[in-house]
């Protein structure tokens, strides 16, 4: 098993690691354009913590979840709270995925959260927002320095985790990946 991203947050903001609590929630108000996820980059607020993902497998399969993992310091004090949001691109907006703060994130354990799984625009659409079809048509994913190339009804997801208070000293890892997984028992 390997996750599909990973990133990292501190308590003590000395170096290149993001503190922990400092990812920005990105939605706005209807009518203010929103922020559209931008060109990856480690280490960087809302930048690293975006998983682009097409709504299924190669196989054709549906993704109907996302695996977030989460660890830290040896002797954590309590389990973080995070929000997930989703990125559509027709309305230019970020979207909450749940309820705000309504994912807890429990220390060395991997969160299933369900993700929604939207359909394909009609084959008659010229257009899907501000991208042609021939660009929508490309695969989705990103890499060192580059953006999302997102096919139709594919996702980007940011997830922001709360600092919870005064949160054990030291660096907490977090990781997401697409899951075919239904329910966890």
């Amino acid at each position: 098993m390997q996750f599909a991203i990973q990133w990292l947050r501190t308590t003590s903001e000395s170096g290149p690691i993001p503190e922990l609590g400092d990812d920005v929630d990105p939605t706005t108000a209807y009518g203010t354009p929103g922020t559209p996820p931008g060109a990856y980059k480690a280490n960087t607020p809302n930048q690293d913590n975006v998983l682009f993902m097409r709504p299924y497998s190669k196989t054709g399969i549906p993704y109907r979840r996302v695996a977030i993992a989460a660890t830290g310091p040896s002797s954590p004090d309590a389990a973080r709270t995070a929000t997930l949001y989703a990125w559509d691109a027709l309305t230019g907006h970020w979207y909450i995925v749940g309820t705000k703060s309504g994912i807890s994130l429990t220390y060395n354990t991997i969160t299933m959260v369900t993700i929604p799984t939207i359909g394909d625009v009609p084959p008659s659409s010229t257009t899907t927002g501000t991208q042609s079809m021939p660009s929508a048509l490309q695969p989705q994913g990103r890499s060192a320095g580059g953006s999302l190339q997102a096919d139709p009804g594919g996702l980007a997801l940011m997830l922001n985790v709360d600092a919870n208070g005064s949160p054990t000293t030291g660096t907490y890892q977090f990781a997401m990946s697409p899951s075919f997984s239904a329910d966890v028992t």
